[in-house]
């Protein structure tokens, strides 16, 4: 089994956010890893077809033997997840609206712009995942 806390860690290391700076204490400890956990379900989703099942078993370890590989192309679903979440989300843009030389629009275009390619990067592993698993399953077969 491997734990979580593998994807959580790979996640962190792909996003620039001070969301969850503040662990200082155990409840907000265990909002953080509801909060991820949310975006892993999320992300879970979107990973069409893993080489092992992702399940977890008590929502701290998988089930199974996850490979690095799935965990990237996981981690940066999640990325996805998050950056869509944080573009759709008003509370995170509204306080820049009050001033005078803003421009919500442009600033609604970079953030749609963020999102997409991260979308596509996610997307873009997650092939480069089945290559590798196609390359792989030729060369056990010969």
């Amino acid at each position: 089994m491997r734990p979580l806390e593998d994807l959580y860690k790979a996640f962190l290391r792909l996003i620039d956010t001070d969301e969850w700076d503040d662990l200082s204490t155990e409840d907000l400890v265990e909002e953080a890893m509801s909060d991820w956990f949310d975006l892993y379900q999320s992300a879970l989703l979107l990973f069409k077809f893993p080489n092992t099942g992702l399940e977890t078993e008590d929502n701290e370890n998988f089930k199974n033997n996850v490979s690095d590989a799935e965990i990237n192309v996981l981690a940066e679903y999640m990325k996805y997840e998050f950056l869509d979440r944080l573009c759709t989300s008003w509370e995170n843009t509204k306080t820049m609206y009050h001033e005078k030389d803003f421009s919500s629009a442009n600033l609604l275009k970079s953030l749609n712009e963020t999102v997409k390619r991260a979308e596509r990067k996610a997307i873009s592993k997650e092939k480069a995942f089945y290559r590798k698993l196609e390359i792989h399953s030729d060369c056990t077969q010969n």
